[in-house]
């Protein structure tokens, strides 16, 4: 688990090393060759989906999708109250209030989070998601 978790790499590493503890079971006799064969193909699968989401980490967002998006989600803050008032009466501003508040501070939050970083925007920035394929093309 150190391992994992020392990696700069995790999920490259955990797929590594499962790869090799089902090696291991191979050579021990544990496993037999038509399951070893079947469980490799998954493997391969799976390093295939991680390359995937490696270059989806690293695609940046056109301009154009942010700005249609931050319309879309004033667009919805502006027209929620007249959704609700049918249900809430006089509790809808307090409810629009809040769920517009936070729409409208996660968009402000990425804004300010991006120019921190000094980093172009894109579709998934997260540790979790970023997933080096280079790692995974040697193996």
């Amino acid at each position: 688990m150190a391992e994992i978790i020392a990696s700069s790499m995790p999920t490259n590493r955990i797929l590594l090393l499962v790869g090799h503890e089902l090696g291991q079971l191979r050579e021990a006799g544990k496993v037999s060759d038509i399951t070893y064969g079947l469980m490799d193909n998954k493997l391969d699968e799976l390093a295939h989906v991680l390359g995937g989401c490696e270059r989806l980490a690293t695609t940046p967002v056109p301009f154009a999708y942010t700005l249609i998006l931050q319309r879309t989600v004033y667009l919805f803050c502006t027209l929620l109250p007249f959704a609700l008032v049918g249900d809430l009466h006089y509790m809808t501003p307090f409810v629009s209030v809040f769920i517009s508040y936070a729409f409208l501070s996660w968009i402000r939050w990425r804004k300010s989070w991006r120019i921190r970083s000094a980093l172009p925007p894109t579709i998934c920035r997260s540790t979790q998601c970023a997933i080096p394929s280079s790692a995974i093309c040697w193996t």
